[in-house]
């Protein structure tokens, strides 16, 4: 249905998956979506979550960045409409709209009216009610989701339930098992979330429990629907439990951030007496996951901040188990969409419980203390929220990038507020009476990119815990007392462009934890934090971005002592100058071997640096970097002995303009003085995954293989997987070493003289490559059967 050839039929097919909440229809939509044979048959693959309201205008703009467009300045819907229209014209396209609600058959024409791409074009939807499917018109389509057989239920349940056992630990419980993969009536998500639950019961009597359980007999139509959940919610301890309810503040499909989340919890003192909160969130959420309250894992994505410590990027929460988390909080979270500009009484919405839009009574009941306000472009704040504001102790505004509304009002009300979320709210300036805010502990101003500065009051604020003003790009300037904010133990502070420097108080806040980008200056006394005031910030963790290295004093530079910043996983080293610094190159050789970090550290970035040369006498201490980042360094003629770092998994090297031969001294075998090192046996890279050379036109040798030949027990990169060589014009051979190396993937792009080389069959250096599977040379995937296939889209798309 979904791939057929239909070229005789113009119109846009729409194929509906219906079933219940937890049957798999989102399970079962990724799987089709992900498909490498829907891949190549689709110029252009998008994927919205719907949920409820059913907003044409948010859905639009979600389609129009699935084209890399910016839709921030698209405001009517019909610019919206006909941006689509031209987006898609001549493109054969897969829509899926997961979680479809609305049958408001006016609000689905205008989104379906710019929907015109080429013959054979579909829309995939998901949705619990087959009234969607018959509002638009696709009801003969209708693929209905049935639950799981008894088979199917055990099978699945077993393989959360019975996770690492033994043969011999299953005895006596398979029959138990089976009767309470029954109960769960073939649903998917109930049968997962309670084998999660019973992969912590290891005896027989325990399992008997939760087959017995009381709640299986209760008649109540909510709580028979979330019994499988509330099973495992009652054995969760009661931190696991007050931490899951808090997640119902967040709107259906939100992406979780685990770090943020964490924080939140922390602000909310649900982590208080812990000799570690930090820690005993990242337990919390881990326990959560393990038992399937959270699902859709995303890897190091680009909008997830900075991923360079290896932590997890965003989840999310299954819509039946966010419908469960708002079932137990009942009035104490609210969410709660102000409509455009009306009468008040017509202008909110409220999502809470089950339906959409029951009791607006309820966001104004004196017992919320959780509220999350959704502010579309011209809304405006009911006067009426300042009635409950006093009682609130979270409040997280979610605003269209064009909204615009007046906080100020707000402000003084919320006089017990812990957690304040305004991130990409549109602020410009940031009222002083934030400083009245005492109890306020979780501040986030990250994305308002025309805030310049923070009021004085802000340090006022002495329970703060965490400040995030990432992405305030236009941020210049940070409170002179920020020193005065003793708890504050995560500052988030990344991209931020314009700030030009941290107050001198920083380094007193020896709670910080989180400190993610370092402006510095030379003069160290000019009021502004220097890298010398990191020396008592030793609880620091995660990652750390130096920027302006350049311009360091070398003794403040050694005083900062990173060697002993034990927790710091991730460090940038940016030498980058201002405009009225003078560089001196001795200088940065000698900063960049008094910047040495701890051996803790799993990621390091050097770019812009003007030394001749990047062996310091720490660089190979580095026994557990496994993602290493060089680039614009273009005095270097030699690259770092990197092949003796032991756990070093990726490496990319980029604009190392002076390099013309990568070697054995690079291959860690040889010494710069051309001294060959004394060994018996070596392996060179011997974790490598991932290798990309880029832009480095003085590039001329790469070769490895004399030393090999007189060495015959070493092993160069024996796990090398994909390898990436672009715009290297002067590169003419690769290395011999490439045939013995287990590489799937290779790409040669803009490389004049190694691309006509490696051509099938004709090129010289086709012998060293013929066994790789995948090979892309300049956008092009190379068959072993002489055929070459573009990519779908015209540029670099895999036909796997």
């Amino acid at each position: 249905m979904l791939l057929e050839n239909d070229e005789d039929n113009r119109g846009l097919t729409i194929i509906p998956i219906v079933g219940m909440g937890g049957i798999g229809k989102t399970t079962l939509a990724q799987l089709v979506f992900s498909d490498s044979r829907v891949k190549s048959h689709f110029d252009k693959q998008i994927w919205v979550c719907v949920s409820d309201p059913f907003d044409e205008i948010k859905i639009g703009k979600a389609i129009i960045e699935a084209f890399e467009m910016d839709a921030r300045n698209f405001v009517e819907l019909e610019s919206i409409v006909q941006c689509i229209h031209k987006c898609i014209r001549g493109k054969r396209f897969l829509l899926v709209l997961d979680d479809v609600w609305t049958e408001d058959q006016e609000k689905w024409e205008n989104l379906k009216y710019p929907l015109t791409g080429e013959a054979g074009s579909r829309i995939l939807v998901t949705t619990r009610k087959r009234e969607v499917a018959i509002m638009m018109r696709a009801e003969t389509r209708i693929m209905n989701l049935g639950v799981l057989s008894e088979k199917d239920s055990w099978f699945l349940f077993s393989k959360f339930a019975l996770f690492d056992r033994d043969m011999e630990d299953c005895e006596g419980i398979e029959e138990i098992g089976t009767e309470i993969a029954r109960k769960c009536k073939g649903l998917p998500l109930a049968i997962k979330i309670l084998g999660s639950l019973m992969r912590f019961k290891r005896s027989k009597t325990h399992w008997e429990e939760v087959l017995d359980n009381e709640l299986w007999k209760l008649e109540d139509v909510k709580i028979k629907l979330f019994t499988p959940l509330l099973l495992s919610y009652y054995d969760l301890p009661p931190l696991e439990k007050r931490c899951f309810s808090y997640c119902s503040i967040f709107p259906k499909d939100y992406d979780l951030d685990k770090e943020r989340l964490i924080q939140m919890w922390m602000s909310q003192g649900y982590l208080r007496g812990k000799e570690s909160p930090e820690k005993a969130g990242q337990d919390c959420f881990n326990n959560l996951a393990m038992r399937s309250f959270f699902q859709d894992f995303q890897k190091n994505d680009e909008s997830n901040e900075l991923r360079n410590d290896g932590s997890v990027g965003p989840c999310k929460m299954h819509d039946t188990v966010h419908d469960f988390a708002q079932f137990l909080t009942d009035t104490e979270c609210c969410i709660m969409e102000i409509n455009e500009v009306k009468e008040e009484k017509e202008q909110l919405n409220t999502v809470s419980g089950f339906s959409s839009f029951p009791s607006q009574s309820h966001c104004f009941d004196k017992k919320v203390r959780h509220s999350t306000l959704v502010l579309p472009m011209k809304a405006e704040l009911p006067s009426s929220i300042c009635n409950v504001a006093k009682h609130l102790r979270s409040l997280f505004i979610l605003c269209s990038r064009n909204a615009t509304f007046n906080f100020g009002v707000l402000l003084p009300h919320l006089t017990r507020l812990r957690t304040l979320t305004l991130s990409r709210c549109n602020i410009s300036i940031l009222p002083e009476e934030i400083g009245q805010l005492v109890h306020l502990r979780y501040l986030d101003l990250s994305g308002n990119r025309t805030l310049e500065e923070l009021p004085n009051s802000l340090c006022n604020l002495c329970n703060l815990q965490t400040l995030r003003i990432f992405r305030c790009s236009r941020i210049r300037r940070l409170p002179e007392e920020l020193g005065k904010l003793v708890n504050l133990r995560h500052l988030h502070n990344g991209h931020c462009g314009l700030l030009q420097g941290l107050p001198k108080g920083v380094g007193r806040l020896t709670c910080l934890k989180t400190l993610e980008d370092l402006v510095l200056r030379r003069n160290i006394n000019n009021g502004y934090f220097s890298i010398g005031d990191l020396n008592k910030l030793n609880n620091l963790e995660g990652c750390i971005s130096l920027r302006w290295c350049g311009s360091l004093d070398v003794g403040e530079a050694a005083k900062a002592n990173l060697k002993n910043k034990k927790y710091v996983v991730s460090l940038e080293l940016d030498f980058g100058m201002t405009f009225e610094d003078t560089r001196n190159i001795q200088d940065e050789i000698l900063i960049l071997e008094a910047l040495e970090p701890h051996p803790n550290l799993s990621y390091l970035s050097i770019s812009n640096y003007r030394g001749e040369t990047l062996s310091t006498r720490w660089m190979s201490l580095l026994i557990n970097l496994t993602e290493f980042h060089l680039k614009d360094c273009e005095n270097c003629e030699s690259l770092p002995p990197l092949g003796q770092l032991p756990s070093l998994q990726s490496l990319e090297i980029s604009y190392m303009t002076s390099v013309k031969m990568v070697g054995a001294v690079f291959l860690g075998t040889e010494t710069e003085d051309n001294n060959e090192m004394i060994i018996s046996s070596i392996v060179s890279f011997p974790k490598l995954k991932n290798l990309r050379f880029s832009h480095m036109n003085q590039w001329k040798e790469w070769d490895g293989s004399a030393f090999a030949r007189k060495n015959t027990s070493l092993r160069i990169m024996p796990s090398l997987y994909s390898l990436e060589i672009e715009s290297c014009d002067s590169l003419e051979a690769v290395p011999d070493f490439l045939q013995s190396t287990p590489l799937q993937h290779l790409s040669i792009k803009s490389c004049l003289m190694l691309s006509d080389r490696c051509q099938n069959g004709t090129g010289k250096e086709w012998f060293k490559i013929s066994h790789i599977p995948n090979i892309k040379i300049n956008y092009r995937y190379v068959q072993k059967d002489n055929c070459v296939s573009h990519d779908n889209d015209g540029s670099d798309n895999s036909l796997e």
